[in-house]
């Protein structure tokens, strides 16, 4: 007799293992409520419409859910009830940046059981790149700041036959900040130092061409530097030049 090959449906889960999977995912969450997009990323058995196949619909398979925790001595509870400090929220990417040695990538996140989703964060912060530079500026404690393109008076040629009008400071926009950082790691890109490791480094966004020279704010002209590195750089367009 030959052998068969049947693939695993999914969709035919009973009712009793759909409540096992949202059992699953609310100790995954600290028994706080979840959506239905963090039940089928956190890769629970099922997706969300299983539950809903089942239970008739999604509120109907967390009010099951309700239920059978109250049995078990527990509550689920509201998102309006569970306000998770900002504190918490940066301690917990503090330990999953080390583990990865990087910032990490969603699936990074989620492979290293987090106490908090990561949308959780997304909302918190409005994105995750966002959540990202929140928690670096915590680091930091301050903001990441843009080179100023304007030379110093010590730096500044006085000589008559100078004629070049004053380099103006080029605004770089916050989006544009979040993708040169988001690229380079959050971390300068010279020596590799970063605030998610070693608290206190600040960290600058540089113009690899200075503006005085014609550069541009754009993504191939920018780059992440900590202070020590940009410090005494001026105008020169190559360390070392």
């Amino acid at each position: 007799m030959s052998p068969e090959f049947k693939r695993f449906r999914i969709d035919r889960l009973s009712r009793e293992q759909a409540l096992a999977a949202l059992m699953a995912a609310a100790e995954r969450f600290e028994f706080v409520e979840f959506g239905k997009r963090e039940f089928c990323d956190g890769h629970f058995g099922c997706c969300a419409g299983v539950v809903q196949r089942q239970f008739g619909s999604w509120k109907a398979g967390i009010d099951a859910l309700h239920e059978e925790l109250a049995k078990r001595g527990r509550t689920l509870v509201t998102r309006s009830r569970a306000f998770i400090p900002d504190e918490n929220l940066y301690a917990e990417m503090e330990r999953i940046w080390r583990l990865t040695g990087q910032r990490p990538s969603r699936h990074e996140w989620e492979r290293h059981s987090p106490q908090y989703s990561y949308g959780t964060y997304k909302r918190r912060f409005g994105g995750w790149q966002q959540a990202c530079l929140a928690f670096i500026e915590q680091r930091m404690g301050a903001h990441v700041k843009a080179r100023s393109a304007n030379p110093s008076p010590a730096n500044r040629v006085t000589s008559a036959a100078s004629t070049k009008a004053p380099t103006v400071r080029e605004e770089i926009p916050l989006r544009l900040r979040l993708r040169v950082l988001d690229r380079d790691g959050f971390k300068c890109g010279l020596c590799g130092r970063s605030p998610a490791i070693e608290a206190g480094v600040q960290l600058h966004i540089d113009h690899v061409l200075p503006v005085s020279r014609g550069g541009k704010a754009t993504l191939e002209n920018l780059r992440t530097l900590c202070a020590e590195c940009n410090l005494g750089r001026g105008n020169i367009t190559e360390l070392g030049a």
